[in-house]
């Protein structure tokens, strides 16, 4: 439980570490996935279901195994059950057929844009070329990613998701604390409580 206004399932899945192939697949299936109002999970959960507020998702790569996590917040009303059995036929759906050529097209054209535009801020750039150099020994290590994402294929994709998205997940269910309210006390909470001096302490 937790300060939320709606509950909220979160899920989380291990990929690999962040230097393999497999993991920049899996950016492109996971933006595929959530990001904008045509994507699987926004238009079926949000629009089509109306199960759900909002959803959103991302993955943290890091060096000996990176992370997929999943947000959905639940429209007031909606049942967690519902929304855990629309997200399982959703993604399985997707493992077993992988995006549609519109879907890869889509996808690829965002991140380009994304890089493009983190490539023409100094600072974006200074990071991408310090985080190369640390993590990869390469500063330029994102013309490989580049072209991983560029010549991304649908079968790739989807044989990417069949071998991460099938391996088990670790799911978290947030609710809201509900309205608590004190009760009226007779308790007198200024004086100190009586001690009986006589008290028995029978230990097993």
């Amino acid at each position: 439980h937790d300060q939320v206004p709606e509950p909220m399932l979160a899920r989380a899945w291990v990929l690999p570490p962040r230097r393999e192939q497999d993991t920049v697949l899996m950016n492109l299936v996971t933006s595929l996935l959530h990001e904008g109002k045509s994507s699987r999970l926004y238009s079926e959960l949000v629009e089509g279901r109306e199960l759900a507020l909002n959803v959103r998702a991302g993955i943290q790569p890091c060096e000996i195994a990176s992370l997929l996590t999943l947000f959905v917040t639940l429209k007031p009303g909606a049942a967690i059950a519902d929304v855990e059995m629309a997200l399982d036929e959703i993604i399985a759906r997707f493992v077993a057929e992988g995006p549609t050529a519109a879907e890869l097209a889509r996808v690829k054209a965002r991140q380009e844009a994304q890089l493009i535009r983190g490539l023409e801020d100094v600072t974006t750039k200074g990071m991408l070329l310090a985080e190369g150099e640390l993590y990869y020994n390469d500063p330029g290590y994102i013309e490989r990613d580049a072209t991983w994402i560029r010549s991304a294929t649908a079968a790739q994709l989807r044989a990417a998701a069949q071998r991460w998205l099938t391996r088990g997940y670790h799911q978290v269910e947030v609710r809201p604390f509900g309205a608590h309210r004190t009760h009226a006390s007779k308790v007198d909470r200024s004086a100190m409580p009586a001690v009986d001096n006589d008290l028995e302490l029978d230990l097993p």
